[in-house]
Protein backbone atom coordinates (compact mmCIF):
# COMPACT_ATOMS: atom_id res chain seq x y z
CA UNK A 1 0.00 0.00 0.00
CA UNK A 2 1.20 3.46 -0.89
CA UNK A 3 -0.03 6.44 1.13
CA UNK A 4 -0.31 9.62 -0.94
CA UNK A 5 -0.76 12.81 1.09
CA UNK A 6 -1.11 16.47 0.24
CA UNK A 7 -3.29 19.44 1.09
CA UNK A 8 -6.74 19.76 -0.46
CA UNK A 9 -6.57 21.01 -4.01
CA UNK A 10 -2.86 20.29 -4.55
CA UNK A 11 -3.59 17.71 -7.26
CA UNK A 12 -3.35 14.32 -5.51
CA UNK A 13 -6.40 12.91 -7.23
CA UNK A 14 -5.36 14.23 -10.65
CA UNK A 15 -1.86 12.76 -10.26
CA UNK A 16 -3.27 9.39 -9.19
CA UNK A 17 -5.79 9.33 -12.05
CA UNK A 18 -2.92 9.92 -14.52
CA UNK A 19 -0.89 7.19 -12.83
CA UNK A 20 -3.82 4.72 -12.87
CA UNK A 21 -4.34 5.24 -16.61
CA UNK A 22 -0.75 4.11 -17.10
CA UNK A 23 -0.83 1.39 -14.42
CA UNK A 24 -4.33 -0.13 -14.23
CA UNK A 25 -3.19 -2.93 -11.91
CA UNK A 26 -3.24 -0.40 -9.06
CA UNK A 27 -6.41 0.69 -7.26
CA UNK A 28 -7.12 4.01 -5.52
CA UNK A 29 -8.90 4.46 -2.20
CA UNK A 30 -9.84 8.04 -1.41
CA UNK A 31 -10.26 8.97 2.25
CA UNK A 32 -12.61 11.84 1.34
CA UNK A 33 -14.74 9.52 -0.82
CA UNK A 34 -15.09 7.05 2.06
CA UNK A 35 -16.18 9.88 4.35
CA UNK A 36 -18.68 11.18 1.77
CA UNK A 37 -20.20 7.72 1.31
CA UNK A 38 -20.66 7.44 5.07
CA UNK A 39 -22.19 10.95 5.10
CA UNK A 40 -19.41 12.44 7.22
CA UNK A 41 -18.84 16.16 6.83
CA UNK A 42 -15.37 17.11 5.56
CA UNK A 43 -15.72 20.87 5.18
CA UNK A 44 -15.40 23.60 7.81
CA UNK A 45 -14.60 21.07 10.56
CA UNK A 46 -13.84 21.67 14.17
CA UNK A 47 -11.14 19.58 15.86
CA UNK A 48 -13.62 17.12 17.40
CA UNK A 49 -15.21 16.42 13.99
CA UNK A 50 -11.80 15.92 12.40
CA UNK A 51 -10.89 13.44 15.15
CA UNK A 52 -14.18 11.57 14.68
CA UNK A 53 -13.56 11.37 10.93
CA UNK A 54 -10.12 9.89 11.56
CA UNK A 55 -11.52 7.24 13.91
CA UNK A 56 -14.03 6.29 11.20
CA UNK A 57 -11.34 6.27 8.49
CA UNK A 58 -9.00 4.07 10.51
CA UNK A 59 -11.67 1.37 10.62
CA UNK A 60 -12.98 1.94 7.07
CA UNK A 61 -9.50 1.91 5.50
CA UNK A 62 -8.47 -1.15 7.49
CA UNK A 63 -11.58 -2.97 6.25
CA UNK A 64 -11.04 -1.76 2.68
CA UNK A 65 -7.40 -2.86 2.74
CA UNK A 66 -8.46 -6.43 3.59
CA UNK A 67 -10.68 -6.45 0.50
CA UNK A 68 -8.38 -4.52 -1.85
CA UNK A 69 -5.50 -5.75 -3.91
CA UNK A 70 -2.03 -5.16 -2.45
CA UNK A 71 -1.32 -2.52 -5.14
CA UNK A 72 -3.46 0.10 -3.42
CA UNK A 73 -2.95 3.87 -3.41
CA UNK A 74 -4.57 5.60 -0.44
CA UNK A 75 -5.30 9.28 -1.14
CA UNK A 76 -5.46 11.24 2.12
CA UNK A 77 -4.08 13.92 4.38
CA UNK A 78 -1.44 14.16 7.09
CA UNK A 79 -2.94 17.35 8.50
CA UNK A 80 -6.43 18.77 8.29
CA UNK A 81 -7.32 22.41 8.46
CA UNK A 82 -10.07 22.99 11.03
CA UNK A 83 -11.74 26.10 12.40
CA UNK A 84 -9.51 25.60 15.47
CA UNK A 85 -6.25 25.36 13.52
CA UNK A 86 -4.25 22.49 12.08
CA UNK A 87 -5.27 18.99 13.20
CA UNK A 88 -2.55 16.37 12.83
CA UNK A 89 -3.86 12.99 11.74
CA UNK A 90 -2.89 10.59 14.54
CA UNK A 91 0.02 8.21 13.99
CA UNK A 92 -2.21 5.22 14.78
CA UNK A 93 -4.25 5.87 11.61
CA UNK A 94 -1.17 5.49 9.40
CA UNK A 95 0.39 2.71 11.48
CA UNK A 96 -2.78 0.66 10.97
CA UNK A 97 -2.34 0.94 7.18
CA UNK A 98 1.30 -0.25 7.13
CA UNK A 99 2.31 1.65 3.97
CA UNK A 100 5.31 0.64 1.88
CA UNK A 101 5.87 4.27 0.84
CA UNK A 102 4.58 7.68 1.87
CA UNK A 103 4.50 10.18 -0.99
CA UNK A 104 3.46 13.80 -0.51
CA UNK A 105 2.20 15.82 -3.47
CA UNK A 106 3.17 19.50 -3.36
CA UNK A 107 3.02 22.65 -5.43
CA UNK A 108 5.40 25.57 -4.92
CA UNK A 109 3.10 28.04 -6.64
CA UNK A 110 0.83 29.65 -4.02
CA UNK A 111 -1.36 31.12 -6.78
CA UNK A 112 -1.98 27.66 -8.27
CA UNK A 113 -2.93 26.28 -4.87
CA UNK A 114 -5.25 29.20 -4.19
CA UNK A 115 -6.90 28.85 -7.60
CA UNK A 116 -7.51 25.10 -7.16
CA UNK A 117 -9.10 25.65 -3.76
CA UNK A 118 -11.35 28.40 -5.09
CA UNK A 119 -12.50 26.11 -7.92
CA UNK A 120 -13.47 23.51 -5.34
CA UNK A 121 -15.27 26.13 -3.25
CA UNK A 122 -13.02 25.70 -0.23
CA UNK A 123 -11.76 28.49 1.91
CA UNK A 124 -8.58 28.44 3.91
CA UNK A 125 -8.02 29.91 7.35
CA UNK A 126 -4.23 29.64 7.06
CA UNK A 127 -1.70 30.55 4.38
CA UNK A 128 -1.59 27.54 2.05
CA UNK A 129 2.22 27.46 2.13
CA UNK A 130 2.05 27.03 5.93
CA UNK A 131 -0.52 24.24 5.62
CA UNK A 132 1.55 22.53 2.91
CA UNK A 133 4.71 22.71 5.06
CA UNK A 134 2.83 21.09 7.95
CA UNK A 135 1.59 18.35 5.57
CA UNK A 136 5.11 17.61 4.33
CA UNK A 137 6.63 17.60 7.83
CA UNK A 138 3.95 15.30 9.23
CA UNK A 139 4.23 12.87 6.30
CA UNK A 140 8.02 12.83 6.58
CA UNK A 141 7.72 12.13 10.32
CA UNK A 142 5.44 9.15 9.63
CA UNK A 143 7.98 7.71 7.21
CA UNK A 144 10.66 7.92 9.91
CA UNK A 145 8.41 6.39 12.58
CA UNK A 146 7.39 3.55 10.25
CA UNK A 147 10.85 3.26 8.68
CA UNK A 148 9.44 3.43 5.16
CA UNK A 149 10.60 5.56 2.22
CA UNK A 150 9.32 9.11 1.80
CA UNK A 151 8.98 10.97 -1.50
CA UNK A 152 8.05 14.54 -2.38
CA UNK A 153 6.24 14.60 -5.73
CA UNK A 154 5.46 17.81 -7.61
CA UNK A 155 1.80 18.16 -8.55
CA UNK A 156 1.20 16.64 -11.99
CA UNK A 157 4.60 14.91 -12.16
CA UNK A 158 3.44 11.33 -12.74
CA UNK A 159 6.93 10.28 -13.90
CA UNK A 160 8.36 11.45 -10.56
CA UNK A 161 5.71 9.40 -8.75
CA UNK A 162 6.58 6.33 -10.85
CA UNK A 163 10.26 6.87 -10.04
CA UNK A 164 9.52 7.10 -6.29
CA UNK A 165 7.63 3.80 -6.42
CA UNK A 166 10.40 2.10 -8.38
CA UNK A 167 13.06 3.44 -5.95
CA UNK A 168 11.01 1.98 -3.10
CA UNK A 169 11.03 -1.47 -4.69
CA UNK A 170 7.41 -1.34 -5.84
CA UNK A 171 6.98 -3.05 -9.19
CA UNK A 172 5.06 -1.08 -11.79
Amino acid sequence: MILVTGISGVGKTHLLEQFLRRHPSFVRLGASALLHRARHNIDNLDTASAAENQRFLMQALTNAMHEARPRTLVDGHAVIETRNGVYEVPDMVVVSLRPQLIATVFDEDEASLENRRRQKGRQSFLPLSQLQTAEIERSRRWSKVLEVPFALVRSGAVEDFEYALAQSGIDL
